[in-house]
C-alpha cells in the first residue's frame, strides 16, 4: 500500500467516524488524563474524563458543551476555530472554552480566571 493509499484510507476513518459521531451524544469515558486536564472532548471519538471527576456534573456539562460545539460546526470547523483561538488568546480566554464554563454552569469568575480556579 503507497503512501497516498494509507493517508486516503486515515481521511476516510475520520470521515465516517465523524458521519457517524457528530450525530449523537456520546458517554463520557473515564480514563486517566494528563495533569492538570480534567476532561477533554476529542472529536469525532467522543468524550474523556480523569477517575476524580467522573461524577462531576460540572466537568461533563463542559465537555458535552465542546461535543455540541463539534456538532455546530463540524470537524474541521472546531479543530480549527478551537487551535486558532488558543493559539491567538491562550487556553484561559477562550472564547470557546469560556462559552462552555458558563454553560456548565461555573462561577463568573473561574469563566473569566480559569486559572486562579484550577491551576
Amino acid at each position: 500500500m503507497n503512501l497516498y493509499t494509507k493517508i486516503g484510507l486515515g481521511i476516510g476513518i475520520f470521515v465516517i467516524a465523524d458521519t457517524i459521531n457528530r450525530q449523537r451524544t456520546p458517554k463520557p469515558i473515564v480514563m486517566n488524563l494528563p495533569k492538570p486536564m480534567r476532561g477533554a472532548c476529542i472529536p469525532p471519538f467522543g468524550i474523556f474524563i480523569t477517575p476524580k471527576n467522573a461524577m462531576d456534573p460540572t466537568v461533563i456539562a463542559h465537555e458535552l458543551c465542546h461535543w455540541q460545539q463539534y456538532q455546530r460546526l463540524g470537524l474541521i470547523g472546531f479543530a480549527a476555530k478551537y487551535i486558532g483561538q488558543s493559539l491567538s488568546t491562550g487556553y484561559g480566554k477562550m472564547g470557546m472554552e469560556k462559552e462552555c464554563r458558563q454553560q456548565s454552569g461555573e462561577s463568573n469568575h473561574c469563566v473569566n480566571h480559569y486559572r486562579q480556579c484550577y491551576g
